[in-house]
């Protein structure tokens, strides 16, 4: 089983730093990176970062096993579609899995170390897709006391800060002809046939560190698109009623005296 591990990249060097190092630590010998750059506005400061694996020996460096796996950086022309941006690693690689991340991601070292078993379940079965469980972290939550109110959050969050865990992702496909992205925003992979779901651990787990002032910035782009302002609202009402039919239970066992433990 062979993986490309594809991360399409505009200015996240912070996490660049931590998830390729990770990867070329942690993955298969005959696995590859692939990293798609914006041609106009990823800085140098990440062009320099990533031309610093360009010798081999620079690679072989994070590991103990004499495995030197590959990194490929190409450039794209932003076309205003994250479905054409994610669908490039189908045109730059020829391993048999594709793992898409979001440059704001990295991935636990045992789910690198042991991805293999899934791919074999996978292709064993006929899948085409595995579901990937997703912890999203804000690491700025306290500097936007309305953030959770406004949005209406109040139950999105476990008790170690997890919004809506596992949120469940279809990152890992097969390199197949009939497997593509679809939508310019909020893109979804259609054609895989079936897939298998991991189990829900933290073990096995795509990790999204977020902040709310990066993501503010993100949705003054999203906002342009017609899709995304219907989407969003749409998400805002349905969570609305969620919250309220929510607190309105919550004060009527209140009331009748019931514990939490007894609903």
């Amino acid at each position: 089983m062979s993986i490309c591990y594809y991360i399409p990249v505009k200015d996240e060097l912070e996490y660049l730093e931590k998830s390729i190092p990770n990867l070329f630590k942690n993955m298969g010998k005959d696995d590859m990176i692939l990293i798609s750059i914006d041609k106009d506005k990823t800085p140098i400061s990440i062009r320099n970062y990533l031309s610093t694996f360009e010798d081999e020996k620079d690679i072989a460096w994070f590991r103990n096993d004499g495995g030197h796996p590959t990194i490929k950086v190409v450039e794209f022309e932003w076309c205003h579609d994250f479905s054409a941006l994610k669908n490039l690693a189908f045109e730059y690689t020829d391993k048999e899995w594709i793992f898409q991340l979001d440059a704001d991601e990295n991935l636990t070292e045992t789910l690198i170390q042991q991805i293999n078993p899934f791919l074999e379940t996978a292709k064993g079965e006929g899948w085409d897709g595995i579901m990937i469980p997703r912890i999203n972290t804000y690491s700025d939550l306290e500097d936007y006391p309305d953030f959770i109110e406004d949005n209406y959050l109040h139950f999105a969050f476990n008790d170690r800060g997890w919004m809506h865990w596992p949120e469940y992702c279809l990152r890992i496909y097969r390199n197949l002809d009939y497997i593509r992205w679809v939508g310019e925003i909020h893109e979804s992979i259609e054609g895989c046939k079936a897939h298998l779901q991991i189990e829900p651990s933290e073990d096995y787990a795509i990790i999204h560190e977020k902040s709310i002032s990066k993501q503010l910035i993100s949705d003054e782009y999203y906002n342009t698109f017609e899709h995304h302002r219907n989407l969003h609202q749409q998400n805002i009402e349905n969570r609305k009623r969620i919250v309220e039919a929510k607190l309105e239970s919550m004060r009527f066992n209140s009331e009748q005296g019931f514990e939490e433990e007894d609903i």
